[in-house]
């Protein structure tokens, strides 16, 4: 649906809605009234399926995975234990490509609640705190803005973020610096080649720094690196939290292809089987372009068809080295084959999604999980038989970013509360469905609760209901014998 069939739509059904906030409440109001409410029938397919999942209408009673072993009809039937941890304000979420790692970038704290920091967790058992779920590690970045750029490097074991000006680097193993690189007018997306090189993008343009050249921090890492910065109070944040190194200059920059000299990468993701190769999106475009970053800069296939530019990539190489997928401004998620210029599959999410992906193969079958940031869920997408399956609850949160941990067959999300202030976003009591009611105590801590008025779905959506009221981080580990019992805890704000 375009912007316009939108905009019409909205009129006609609900009225004279003019405002963006009265088109949004009365979306709200349409696609609600258009949404079937839970049904055990056919929304718990098996015992250990979780009560917070919705499957979809399309779906005929009794419905079970097309797929036959265990993993991944543990994943189609919705069976898995779900965990979360709060955080500051997250802006995404990367995990290492060894799956040790899980990295959450946010902002919070100072005088505007807006210091840019990073959540991490290590991904072992010695990790874990006693609920089993990893321990959190919050890192103050020292950074001036606030940017979803991250990247790892496995070898080193460390974690890069980017502001406007400056990449650092911390270990994820005793959370010190360890580099301040200067990038100067290149702002884009960052990653670390197979040869030990860091790469930043910009307009046309890329800096790369040779990293075991580069000074660091010190054992202690509080050593300053280049030219001491004076940061003034005016600065976004607060002055006294922003690290005054002003970092190494690049070892080198190099343009583009003279095609590319208007380019301005804005998001990109490592070709699943051509190491040194980027795929790319840039501003104000709908195309993606390959372009080999190692050797030449050579510009590759240019992939067509979207409707705007694209968000959100991630590719599973293990599993399909010439498979990526996109979330796009356009509300929809696309699968790609590296060696085709259009998508080979086109799934609609909906309007003002922003989809965050995350491309998954349990058992060796395509799956795609897609976050919305309108709808507040995850979406679960069958790819061979074309069709979205069923909905995760995110606990009325927007979902910023999603990771997929394929060896612990773990899904990740980034998550952020809209409804922090009641003022703006008031609450009103929870309107227990039936079939919640029948299963709850009289004690039972839900009653009492409050549910937010402008939240996208009902109480009676979910076979449970949740309501976290804080960003949080989501964990949803799929299990054959999964305990449906393991959720989140309902928010004790409200």
């Amino acid at each position: 649906m375009t912007e316009a069939q939108y905009e019409m739509f909205v009129r006609v059904v609900i009225g004279n809605a003019t405002t963006a906030k009265q088109k949004e409440k009365a979306r709200r109001k349409v696609f609600r009234g258009d949404r079937k409410p839970w049904d055990k029938t056919i929304q718990q397919p098996h015992p250990s399926t979780t009560l917070l999942s919705h499957f979809s209408d399309k779906i005929s009673a009794p419905w079970f995975s097309p797929y036959t072993t265990p993993l991944v009809q543990a994943v189609y039937e919705a069976r898995c234990e779900i965990s979360s941890d709060s955080s500051l304000n997250p802006t995404n979420i990367h995990i290492s490509a060894d799956s040790n790692c899980v990295v959450v970038s946010c902002a919070g704290g100072g005088l505007k609640n807006n210091e840019p920091a990073l959540d991490h967790y290590v991904l072992s058992p010695s990790a874990n705190n006693a609920d089993g779920f990893p321990q959190c590690h919050s890192v103050k970045l020292g950074l001036d803005e606030i940017t979803p750029f991250i990247t790892t490097d496995v070898s080193r074991r460390l974690v890069f973020m980017a502001d406007e000006e400056r990449v650092k680097s911390f270990r994820w193993d005793d959370d010190l610096p360890v580099h301040t690189l200067a990038s100067g007018s290149l702002r884009g997306p960052i990653t670390v080649l197979p040869d030990g090189k860091l790469v930043r993008a910009g307009k046309g343009k890329l800096a790369v720094w040779k990293l075991d050249k580069q000074p660091t921090h010190g054992p202690d890492g509080k050593k300053v690196i280049g030219k001491t910065m004076d940061v003034d109070e005016d600065d976004d944040g607060d002055a006294d939290n922003i690290e005054p190194s002003s970092g190494t200059r690049p070892s080198s920059k190099v343009r583009l292809d003279s095609a590319l000299k208007d380019w301005n990468i804005k998001n990109w993701v490592a070709h699943p089987s051509l190491p040194g190769t980027m795929i790319t999106s840039a501003k104000n475009q709908c195309a993606l372009i390959s372009i080999d970053i190692a050797h030449g800069r050579k510009t590759g296939t240019k992939y067509i068809g979207q409707g705007g530019m694209a968000r959100a990539f991630s590719t599973d190489p293990s599993a399909a080295p010439n498979a990526f997928v996109t979330g796009c401004e356009d509300g929809e998620i696309r699968l790609w084959d590296t060696r085709q210029p259009l998508p080979v599959l086109t799934m609609e999410v909906g309007h003002g999604a922003m989809p965050s992906v995350a491309l998954a193969h349990p058992d060796g079958v395509p799956t795609i999980f897609g976050g919305s940031v309108k709808a507040e869920v995850i979406k679960v997408y069958d790819v061979r038989g074309r069709q979205m399956v069923y909905e995760l609850a995110t606990g009325n949160n927007q979902v910023v970013g999603l990771a997929w941990d394929r060896t612990r067959s773990t899904l990740w999300a980034a998550t952020e509360c809209n409804y922090l202030d009641p003022y703006r976003n008031p609450y009103r009591s929870v309107k227990l469905p039936g079939y919640i009611k029948s299963r709850l105590n009289e004690d039972s801590s839900v009653y009492g609760r409050s549910w937010p008025n402008n939240a996208y779905h009902l109480e009676n959506y979910f076979g449970d209901i949740l309501n976290t009221g804080a960003h949080t981080t989501l964990r949803f580990q799929f299990k054959p014998d999964a305990d449906p019992c393991v959720v989140p805890p309902y928010s004790a704000r409200w």
